[in-house]
């Protein structure tokens, strides 16, 4: 005999699947997390760093420089 309820195998699997998603997006947003917070202390920290990461995110650059860009297609 067979009862067709809200406990069907199907949903099972399909909050099986929900839950394993859930789950790997929750340990990227954690890593995520713990290398924002690094960037964060050196930045809060390191001038080196803070002069390196604005040239290489932002495009900074000093007065007597030229910046070249090389744009791969």
């Amino acid at each position: 005999m067979v009862f067709f309820d809200q406990n069907r195998l199907s949903n099972h699997m399909r909050l099986h699947r929900s839950l394993s998603n859930l789950q790997k997006q929750k340990a990227y947003y954690e890593a995520e997390i713990r290398k924002n917070q690094a960037i964060t202390e050196l930045l809060s920290t390191d001038t080196a760093f803070i002069e390196q990461y604005g040239r290489e995110k932002y495009l900074l650059k000093k007065d007597n420089e030229v910046l070249y860009l090389i744009v791969k297609e």
